[in-house]
């Protein structure tokens, strides 16, 4: 679809500079002013164009990202490709920052059992889960 949209304004962009070519000869000044802004309008349409198909592609993984998670026993965990099961992840860091942090098994104090385990601990917040 984005590329559809792409490919028709970089041919309208062809086609108004072949016209500004065939129109430099003629003197008019009225038509010379529209071929301009003709062609101004066309370069704001394709950078416009471009912004737009960066932003549905950070959509678009984003979307992915979030289809491929799974909540299991208070962490995070995100399926790959081949349906492996990756992680675990800090709850805390993606629910607040939408970071996916991997955690490492250490001792720790778990406040939630109010005594010293062995839990998940987050690299960035330093969170224990388990």
């Amino acid at each position: 679809m984005v590329a559809e949209y792409i490919s028709g304004i970089k041919a309208a962009w062809d086609v108004a500079k072949a016209l500004k070519v065939a129109t430099d000869a003629i003197d008019d000044a009225h038509i010379k002013l529209q071929m301009a802004e003709l062609i101004s309008a066309l370069a704001d349409a394709k950078l416009e164009a471009a912004e737009n198909a960066e932003t549905i592609a950070k959509l678009q993984q984003e979307v992915a990202k979030k289809e491929s998670l799974f909540f299991e026993n208070g962490m995070y965990y995100q399926l790959s490709e081949n349906q492996q099961k990756d992680g675990p992840f800090c709850q805390k860091c993606y629910d607040s920052e939408g970071l996916l942090m991997r955690t490492y098994e250490g001792k720790a104090f778990i406040p939630a059992k109010e005594e010293w385990g062995i839990g998940q601990i987050c690299r960035k917040c330093e969170s224990v889960h388990g």
